[in-house]
């Protein structure tokens, strides 16, 4: 996955390309789409030291179809429950990108010396830069309090509930402000070190930024970059198909037969 800052970047460039009444509507739904926009993510950081059924699912899905997950959001639109399709246009901006990315990533990741978490660290250290932002220290996950909107997040698991979602995303926040508070300095390369010497944690090496990016890095954030801003068009024109279907409760559409690495799966016929 391209890490939080990436994916609120793109989904914000695919909010620019939809057409402008849908677009100021989810405007005004912000918080629902920014956290649809990271995905099955948040339950990452749900409890992450215990094994239970919440993070499960979050993994579990980045490797299943994402047609059933859209196809309930759905029923939940139809059903009239508040922000579902702000966030399921979020959710929707979560998928392309990650499945426009992943064989990129993963290829590259296998290569080395750049690990697939901290390759995507350092992209988001590039668009952070690129926009004046500071990287040490702060972080850019905004503020998400309106409990409908995890109510509206609900719809799209099987397993998860809105305490869930929303204990996830606090968990989020927190960790990745302990990352940005050791960017460059002597505590971060202590978290670096365990991460390299801890076998079930050694694809994290590098996910806490040192003071100079990670080598291939650049080449590396550059090709996702171009990813990123070539799958824009695409991504806005599926977001206003789904939308359409929802409403007039016609099938999904074939385009989300997919997982969040790009695996496409059959689509139903009635």
């Amino acid at each position: 996955m391209p890490n939080y800052f990436a994916h609120l970047i793109f989904g914000g460039k695919v909010l620019q390309a939809l057409p402008q009444p849908l677009a100021q509507q989810i405007r005004e739904e912000r918080a629902a789409f920014h956290l649809g926009c990271l995905g099955p993510d948040p339950l990452f950081f749900y409890r992450p030291a215990l094994p239970n059924p919440y993070r499960r699912e979050g993994v579990r899905m980045h490797a299943e179809n994402a047609a059933p997950t859209f196809q309930r959001m759905a029923e939940a639109m139809r059903a009239g429950v508040p922000q579902v399709g702000s966030y399921a246009a979020g959710f929707l901006c979560h998928l392309a990108l990650d499945s426009a990315c992943h064989g990129y990533i993963n290829a590259r990741a296998a290569m080395g010396p750049i690990e697939h978490i901290p390759m995507e660290a350092e992209l988001d250290r590039q668009l952070m830069e690129r926009r004046g932002l500071t990287t040490q220290g702060c972080i850019y996950l905004p503020p998400i309090d309106d409990p409908a909107v995890f109510e509206a997040a609900a719809t799209a698991f099987a397993v998860s509930g809105p305490e869930q979602l929303r204990k996830g995303y606090q968990g989020m926040q927190r960790a990745t402000l302990f990352f940005a508070m050791g960017y460059g300095k002597r505590r971060g390369e202590l978290v670096n070190w365990l991460f390299r010497h801890v076998p079930p944690c050694r694809g994290l090496d590098g996910v806490v930024l040192r003071r100079e990016p990670a080598p291939g890095s650049e080449e590396s954030s550059r090709q996702i970059l171009r990813r990123l801003l070539g799958v824009v068009p695409e991504t806005a024109r599926q977001v206003c198909c789904y939308l359409d279907a929802a409403r007039t409760d016609a099938p999904v559409p074939v385009w989300l037969y997919r997982d969040f690495n790009g695996q496409r799966f059959q689509a139903l016929t009635s």
